[in-house]
């Protein structure tokens, strides 16, 4: 009997094989997202703007502030994040690095600002629907972005030896007519 069966397994292997092929193909694609922008060699994802959209829009009807029509709003999010994600591409180049103290000391100062503990301040942030986390990277950026301005700016200044003369003689004789 088994001597029967033997030449059918073939043919019942190409079936079921047949079968499950078939059965995913006609399956639908699922999670493939959309690149929106291409900004230096980084992209932005559908996902990526559909998620900042929802939370400024958030932010927004937590402030009772008027949205604008969702078109509009997702241009202006996408303008956004594309500015952000050139500035940090600059940051980068610059070899502006943020550490985890630094960024656990700026968490403190705006804990205390608000006059609240750091776990109170995390509690608030979930309270208002901002992941910690979120928070902690976002900061991360905008402190990045802070020193690169400053680098910057610290580049475009020049003062000349004439004029740190001047100005220390100007400063020797201020502090004289004072005393």
């Amino acid at each position: 009997m088994n001597q029967r069966l033997y030449p059918l397994i073939p043919l019942l292997f190409v079936s079921l094989l047949t079968i499950a092929v078939s059965g995913v193909s006609a399956a639908p694609i699922t999670g493939v997202d959309r690149i929106l922008a291409l900004v230096n060699d980084d992209i932005i994802l559908k996902s990526e703007l559909e998620q900042e959209v929802s939370m400024v829009a958030q932010r927004l009807r937590g402030q009772r502030a008027s949205l604008p029509p969702a078109d509009v709003l997702a241009q202006q999010v996408l303008e956004k994040m594309i500015t952000e994600r050139l500035q940090q591409q600059a940051a980068k180049q610059a070899g502006i690095v943020i550490d985890e103290i630094t960024t656990d000391r700026a968490l403190q100062r705006i804990a205390k600002r608000n006059k609240l503990t750091l776990s109170a301040f995390r509690e608030a942030l979930g309270q208002q629907g901002v992941r910690y986390l979120d928070f902690r990277e976002n900061l991360k950026k905008e402190i990045a972005l802070e020193k690169l301005k400053v680098k910057k700016v610290e580049n475009k200044v020049t003062i000349s030896s004439s004029e740190a003369e001047q100005l220390s003689r100007q400063l020797a004789a201020d502090s004289a007519d004072e005393m």
